[in-house]
């Protein structure tokens, strides 16, 4: 093993290192730097630093080996950097306005925000596989685990369809096709082929699925719910808000909206609850299906104060956006117009030579004006929002489990239950409080958790820890259920998702179990109940998980 010592000031011999005082004493500097700048970005940009202080540092140590009497004055030069003139770099070029307006705290519970709503691969997996049975193409498993398509039919490669324009052709065949982007980290897996939406292949199966299925758009399908007391209805919807920026209407926000329908109620409910039902092959009677008053729901509480949350986000966006222009602009329209009165002077006063460079000068000078006002012109568009079409897509009729003769012995008693949950809600909230943490109920979004749970920040770095909480009260020995979006919710979030579980929460209020990884830990002993898309683990199952995990008491 050998170790290089750049910044030597002397060989072993004793002899002078120019090259390692030169690097010693940038070291420093930089050091002093990082203190007067109070953080470590200085070695972000010590590539601006030197070239705006005009520091070569090749040609300096070169010319240094060459020219060992210059040390000194190579060293002076280094000295004499300054921050300074990054600040008025930063300045002229709007970078210290753009990072003035950063909130890195928001932005961090963003990134979290943006990690739970990720399309799952399950999803995208079921999806596939399922119009892969209804288009006829023949998809199988590997050994590995992963799948391969050995011949995709011609109809999938026609140039008739949109999705081959648009996305380019599949292949003829696939070998090794995965759902998982981490597959494509293991070495055994680096010839797989990632399928999502926007792949040819997952494109041309969708656009052949919807020309066959298309007449089913708008109709009613019967479901379970094995959480529900009474039958209702969902319907969903495609909502969206449209704008003039950059060209009239631009799609600037659309989502899938659900209304829960219960005889004359009308709610709103996340559109994900779909994930929590379990479809229904036979029913012998379904009501009518009337979702006019829902689209009108649709409307009032959801695209009309959508409207106005995208409308202060583009206000914003604009204010930001016309104060980066006004200061880019002037500083160059400034500088600009300061050459050309120079050069008009110089023009005055007999230099005939420099009226190609005066007329340049004024060329430049008028563009700059033009393009300042074309540019704050059309930033008046980007607060121009409406809404947009909504369009009914379909709806779901919705029975409890208990009313389904094959799978009335699934049925538990929702009343008792409910009861266990708030007060198991209650528990673990004033739990996360209690060691300093900051938990939100975040269980009416049905995201696949109940509690989202944010540390206190690092004083250093700023950064949080983030706990995704399940939390089910539960009669002590009574198994846990999970449902399908919450086993795969979990399966998708691994460490940060944890399993909370009160047994007995109205006798006393102990300790929560707590289980990390539920879908890790837990899984060899879940059931999967299929009837009604949960997922069943026996109550020693869980206690033992939390002992053999020697938990401490958290702080």
């Amino acid at each position: 093993m050998y170790a290089f010592n750049f910044v030597a000031e002397r060989s072993s011999e004793g002899k002078p290192v120019i090259e390692g005082r030169i690097l010693k004493r940038l070291l420093d500097k930089l050091e002093e730097m990082r203190q007067a700048l109070g953080s470590d970005r200085v070695y972000d940009v010590i590539g601006q630093v030197l070239a705006l202080n005009q520091v070569n540092l090749a040609n300096m140590l070169r010319e240094a080996a060459l020219y060992p009497g210059r040390l000194g004055e190579y060293e002076d030069r280094i000295e004499q950097l300054s921050l300074e003139r990054l600040r008025q770099y930063e300045e002229q070029t709007g970078i210290a306005l753009a990072r003035a307006y950063v909130d890195f705290p928001q932005a961090q519970e963003a990134a979290f925000l943006a990690e739970e709503r990720r399309l799952m691969p399950e999803y995208i997996a079921c999806q596939f596989l399922a119009m892969a049975e209804k288009v006829g193409l023949k998809v199988e498993p590997r050994a590995d685990g992963l799948w391969r398509v050995p011949y995709v039919p011609q109809d999938l490669r026609s140039e008739s369809l949109e999705a081959v324009r648009r996305f380019g052709k599949a292949e003829s065949r696939y070998h090794k096709i995965t759902f998982h982007k981490e597959h494509l980290e293991q070495d055994r897996h680096l010839d797989a082929v990632l399928i999502s939406p926007g792949h040819p292949l997952y494109a041309a199966m969708d656009e052949r699925f919807r020309r066959r299925y298309g007449d089913l758009l708008g109709a009613c399908a019967a479901f379970v719910d094995g959480e529900a007391g009474q039958p209702y209805f969902l319907h969903f919807f495609e909502s969206g808000i449209v704008g003039d920026y950059p060209r009239a209407n631009t799609a600037l926000y659309s989502e899938l909206v659900c209304v829960r329908q219960q005889g004359d109620q009308l709610e709103l409910v996340p559109a994900d609850v779909l994930h929590d039902l379990a479809p229904l092959e036979q029913l012998q009677q379904q009501p009518n299906l009337d979702w006019r008053p829902a689209e009108a729901c649709v409307r009032v509480r959801s695209q009309i104060p959508r409207r106005q949350e995208t409308l202060q986000e583009l206000q914003q966006q604009a204010g930001i956006i016309r104060e980066y222009l006004q200061r880019s602009f002037g500083e160059r329209l400034w500088a600009a117009q300061r050459r050309a009165m120079d050069l008009r002077c110089r023009h005055e006063e007999g230099e005939k030579e420099v009226v190609l460079a005066l007329q340049e000068a004024e060329r430049e000078v008028e563009d700059l004006e033009r393009r300042q006002r074309e540019r704050l012109e059309q930033l008046r568009f980007l607060e121009v929002v409406r809404p947009g079409p909504v369009r009914y897509l379909g709806g779901f009729f919705v029975v409890p489990a208990g009313q389904v003769i094959d799978l009335g012995a699934l049925a538990e008693d929702l009343e008792a239950k409910a009861r266990s949950e708030r007060l198991a809600m209650q528990i673990v909230m004033d739990y996360e409080r209690r060691r300093g943490w900051e938990p939100v109920d975040v269980s009416t979004e049905k995201m696949g958790f109940d509690i989202h749970s944010l540390s206190p920040a690092d004083p250093m770095t700023g950064r949080r820890d983030i706990r995704r909480i399940e939390v089910k009260g539960r009669r002590g020995g009574e198994p846990v259920r999970l449902t399908e979006n919450e086993w795969r919710k979990a399966r998708q979030l691994r460490d940060t998702y944890w399993l909370y579980v009160v047994w007995d929460p109205h006798t006393s209020p102990p300790e929560p179990v707590r289980v990390q990884n539920p879908s890790e830990v837990l899984g060899p002993y879940a059931r999967e109940v299929r009837q009604i898309s949960h997922y069943e683990i026996p109550a020693d199952a869980i206690s033992n998980a939390a002992q053999r995990a020697h938990v401490q008491p958290d702080p």
